[in-house]
């Protein structure tokens, strides 16, 4: 793994309770957005690439026709806030988190119905 991807991600890890509450003051609007445009998965089955503190996989969550949500996340600090946020709001059995690189997914081909992202972009030494 990239040295620039383990250091972005630990980057996080201390200030992974700050960066949940600011996202989501200022990013709630646009993921609810994000997820209404990306419409009803055909068998309810969603990836959020980059989940961060979980707010995308939440409000996927919530929308009816859908069985279930993997985020992946490389920042073991943003993961556990976004396990807390699914336990405290209910949505933990619909939503697995997994500690992954989103360049190298640990799911089969075919696996996701949607796959969503917000600003994992920002975050790959080369997005291309």
């Amino acid at each position: 793994m990239d040295q620039f991807k383990l250091k972005d991600s630990s980057s996080y890890d201390s200030v992974a309770e700050h960066f949940a509450r600011f996202t989501d003051i200022v990013t709630k609007s646009l993921a609810e957005t994000l997820v209404r445009f990306a419409g009803p998965p055909a068998s309810g089955r969603v990836l959020d690439v980059g989940t961060g503190s979980g707010i995308v996989a939440l409000r996927a969550a919530e929308q009816p026709g859908v069985v279930s949500v993997a985020g992946v996340d490389l920042s073991d600090g943003l993961l556990a806030v976004a396990q807390r946020k699914m336990r405290e709001t209910g949505l933990s059995p619909k939503i697995h988190l997994v500690k992954s690189d989103a360049e190298t997914l640990p799911f089969a081909d075919g696996s996701f119905d949607a796959v969503l992202s917000l600003f994992a972009l920002l975050h790959f030494p080369h997005p291309d």
